[in-house]
């Protein structure tokens, strides 16, 4: 069902009274790396609509260039009072999507986590290349050399992760890169001792994933209570930032079509195309709520 339709259906009819006199969303900021996506999610549905790159998307909010952008980082304390000394309101802040990172194995690795300090080790880059062992090996006294692998370019969307493993002249990285997710999986098969980093995705449903375990020794499950909460350490939560005045009770058009980016699946294909998740069913019911669309209710901690 599209956005549109739901709106009616779910919205008092003032709220979907002929189109008002304000300005249709003519420009998005969009964090600089993300331009490419939301390019491929817009492409003709928005005939007249600027994808703007921009390395802070609440300064371009705040001096009133854009009232809309879709970035990683959330508005401080301070940027958000600034916004509304502005307009007299927040920005609504909704889910968009989340980059996240997997790291699998063999599934006769012995092995259940793997510490931050021990994957910027083996995929990281460094001046002198050391190798890095498993931390158990079932009844071996000596466990076994890491064999680190990926697909070649397969994250050069994930701004945090790529930039550990984006090597500057004079270093190197042990990670030993494959054309394709046929090629990696037939390398993890291979050996026991194999790991790789992925786009996190059903495709690797079949390998073990690995659980994180961050620099305060806290142990996080891939799953998507720990992503969208932004505690799994190897995932970036994008949101999209709307300038939505309280006091209308109806979205212009182009509201309407950028607010059903994250009201429905629609776009899933292409969010998975990119190495991107599309939304859960709770973080959908998140942004209806965020919208004034549905009533907020305990379960799941939606409220």
């Amino acid at each position: 069902m599209k956005f549109i339709s739901m709106v009616c259906c779910a919205l008092p009819l003032g709220f979907v009274a002929s189109l008002h006199a304000e300005e249709p969303v003519s420009a998005i900021a969009v964090d600089s790396h993300m331009v490419e996506l939301v390019n491929a999610l817009t492409d003709g549905k928005f005939p007249r609509l600027d994808i703007l790159s921009r390395e802070d998307v609440q300064a371009a909010m705040l001096n009133r260039e854009v009232r809309v952008g879709i970035s990683a980082r959330r508005w401080t304390d301070l940027e958000v009072a600034q916004f509304e000394k502005q307009t007299g309101y927040r920005p609504t802040e909704l889910y968009f999507t989340a980059g996240v990172v997997a790291i699998i194995a063999n599934n006769d690795n012995p092995n259940h986590a793997i510490s931050l300090d021990k994957l910027r080790s083996v995929f990281g880059c460094h001046q002198d290349l050391l190798p890095a062992r498993w931390s158990q090996w079932g009844e071996s006294n000596e466990t076994p050399l890491m064999l680190p692998f990926a697909i070649d370019e397969g994250l050069k969307l994930h701004h945090k992760f790529h930039q550990w493993v984006t090597c500057r002249e004079g270093t190197y990285a042990s990670t030993q890169f494959v054309v394709d997710g046929a090629a990696l999986e037939e390398a993890l098969d291979d050996s026991e001792a194999a790991l790789g980093y992925v786009t996190y995705s059903k495709r690797w449903e079949g390998f073990k994933t690995l659980s994180i375990i961050d620099d305060r020794g806290e142990i996080f499950d891939v799953n998507k209570e720990t992503i969208l909460s932004g505690r799994y350490p190897l995932s970036s939560v994008y949101y999209l930032y709307i300038d939505l005045p309280p006091h209308r009770n109806y979205l212009t058009d182009s509201e309407k079509k950028i607010v059903g980016m994250v009201l429905n699946d629609d776009n899933r294909e292409i969010f998975n195309e990119y190495g991107f998740i599309s939304l859960p069913s709770q973080a959908i019911l998140r942004n209806y709520v965020k919208l004034g669309l549905q009533e907020p209710r305990v379960e799941h901690g939606y409220k």
